[in-house]
């Protein structure tokens, strides 16, 4: 009920059967909005207006969860255990399944139950490829298990009753579909109940006195299924358990993180510095870095990762391949670079700064960090703010330099509702020194009424995050 352009009237007529049982909502909406209800012989007329409408003025990073229009909803159901009925008979399965061609590809017969349940995963996330049919009953209703083993493509329903069905056949009996909105979240019960809602499906199933949610469209997922991290889609409905309400889906609790380690070796002002950097990444950031690789080369990795040095040092030239190494059982992903670099010293008899005079300089940049902490211009919001979460980043930059240095240890933090950062300088030996950088973010959002004061943190942080080192010449 809002434009991103002025209008002087804003008008919406919506016209249904007598004999339906509709329900209607208004969100966000005040005093402004006008509505009249009547009636014709067949149909129920509800009318709606505003006046003098200003422009809407959006922000962004606005969080998808919080819609910033005035809008109307109307639904047929009265709640969302009549949604769920509805779900359980598009999902229901009348024939038996013959899914035992599956179990004879990926079983060799001397399996546990749990590492039953992990191939089960593993074949529904990658060997079945995340495709669908989106005409006509297929838009709506998945197709049987049966098919989509056999033809080895699903959209999201399809590969989320394709893994509860395998579920069950080896006994896990409470293994379910799961409708869910990625974009809504935990705003999805702000929602009258409605089967038009959900733009994703999911499953969960329990094990041992214990509850798993699975997304089988997330593909290369290192670790057993206790361990698998899944997005927080927030309200949920869980097909065939007839609730009342919407489910919670539990916060993740699933360690995920990423370590990145610099090390400079300097042999001289003049001659090219050693690069190794070595990155590893633990639970769902080395998903991600897999699911990257399905789509991008060694060398285009390669070729970004000397491209960004290039922003920061003008000679930049690849020494080795990159060497990687991936522990699919614990969920490590690791890959190592090694690069020449030289360009970053200045003299500083060039410099216009006469304090530079009779000195080499070096100007060091986090750059790694950057994409996380930067400078911006810090102001009230009307809306809330997203952020990247969990993220928890850690990256170390060691410096070997061809002379003696003497650095004072520095330990620095800060730490708000929104995020933990901290930094530290320390000696390692006579011409070695190491820095430690920390960001880790606590929720999803920053509070529009509590933006101006995270931003400030942050830009605190960034505008000190160079550090110069001076050597006499």
């Amino acid at each position: 009920l809002e434009s991103m352009n002025p209008i002087d009237l804003y008008s919406i007529r919506v016209i249904y059967p007598k004999d339906k049982a509709y329900q209607y909502r208004f969100i966000d909406c005040d005093s402004s909005v006008v509505i009249s209800e009547k009636e014709t012989d067949e149909n129920k007329v509800i009318e709606i207006s505003r006046n003098n409408l200003a422009a809407l003025k959006l922000e962004d990073n606005i969080p998808t969860w919080q819609n910033p229009f005035k809008y109307f909803t109307l639904s047929s159901y009265s709640s969302w255990k009549d949604v769920n009925v509805w779900a359980q008979h598009v999902f229901d399965l009348p024939d038996k399944q013959n899914l035992q061609a599956v179990f004879e590809e990926i079983f060799t017969g001397n399996e546990t139950i749990e590492e039953k349940i992990n191939k089960i995963i593993d074949y529904t996330q990658d060997d079945i490829r995340y495709m669908g049919i989106e005409s006509g009953i297929g838009s709506i209703k998945p197709f049987p298990p049966e098919q989509v083993a056999k033809q080895r493509f699903g959209d999201c329903k399809d590969k989320s009753l394709l893994l509860v069905a395998l579920l069950k056949e080896i006994g896990i009996e409470k293994a379910y579909p799961v409708l869910v909105n990625t974009q809504l979240r935990h705003a999805l019960n702000k929602q009258f109940p409605s089967n038009e809602v959900f733009n994703h499906c999911i499953a969960k199933f329990e094990y041992e006195g214990n509850t798993y949610w699975i997304d089988p469209t997330i593909t290369q997922q290192g670790g057993g299924f206790k361990s698998l991290f899944t997005p927080d889609y927030g309200k949920v409905l869980v097909v065939g358990l007839a609730d009342d309400s919407l489910q919670q889906m539990p916060v993740n609790k699933n360690e995920s993180a990423t370590y990145i380690i610099e090390e400079y070796t300097i042999s001289s002002f003049t001659e090219p510095a050693k690069l190794k950097i070595k990155s590893t990444r633990s639970g769902f950031e080395a998903d991600n870095v897999r699911a990257m690789l399905e789509y991008y080369s060694i060398t285009d990795i390669s070729k970004q990762v000397t491209d960004d040095l290039k922003l920061y040092f003008l000679e930049v030239t690849k020494k080795e391949d990159i060497d990687i190494t991936d522990d699919m059982e614990h969920n490590l992903f690791t890959m190592n670079h090694e690069y020449e670099i030289n360009g970053f010293w200045q003299d500083g008899d060039m410099s216009s700064n006469q304090l530079h005079r009779g000195y080499w300089l070096y100007k060091f940049e986090p750059q790694t960090l950057y994409q996380y902490i930067r400078q911006s211009v810090c102001e009230e919001r009307s809306y809330d703010f997203e952020v990247v979460y969990p993220l928890d980043f850690n990256y170390r930059v060691i410096i070997h330099f061809h002379k003696d240095i003497l650095v004072d240890d520095v330990f620095n933090a800060i730490e708000n509702d929104v995020f933990y950062y901290e930094e530290k300088i320390e000696q390692l030996d006579i011409n070695s020194i190491m820095i430690d950088y920390q960001f880790k973010t606590k929720v999803n959002s920053i509070n529009n009424t509590e933006y101006k004061s995270i931003c400030e943190n942050v830009n605190e942080i960034a505008k000190k995050l160079p550090l110069v080192v001076f050597f006499p010449k």
